[in-house]
């Protein structure tokens, strides 16, 4: 960034306490400071963070909503969750559905795959 009338390129500008390595005693900086390595696949042909908006559901109903839960899914990054995500993938595939989230560790143990319709909004894990 180079602010009008200025000739100096500042790559990040931090604010804030900085803390370095495990030591739990940070320190206030309000300065320059090195720019975080960035992995190529985060950023777009510009060099920027790519970023995308969150999935909007304002406009389905309630009911288009399930759990993988309710597909017999426990979530608890143990069991193997993978047949009630196929279930819900193969209701996926002829309905308009959304799966809620609400599982935060599935266990999948065998390839899954879902041939999805147009009318089929999204399916998030």
């Amino acid at each position: 960034m180079v602010l009008a009338g200025g000739t100096k390129h500042i790559a990040s500008w931090g604010q804030g306490n900085v803390y370095l390595g495990s030591n739990p005693n940070g320190h206030f900086v309000q300065e320059h400071i090195p720019a975080p390595m960035k992995a190529p696949s985060l950023l777009d042909d510009s060099g920027r963070i790519v970023s995308r908006t969150h999935p909007q559901y304002a406009d389905y109903d309630v009911t288009e909503f399930v759990s993988v839960r309710d597909y017999g899914a426990k979530g608890d990054g143990v069991t193997d969750d993978t047949d009630a995500l196929k279930a819900i993938f193969k209701e996926a595939c002829k309905t308009s559905l959304v799966q809620k989230k609400s599982a935060k560790k599935l266990g999948i143990n065998s390839p899954l795959a879902a041939k999805l319709s147009s009318s089929t909004p999204a399916i998030i894990l």
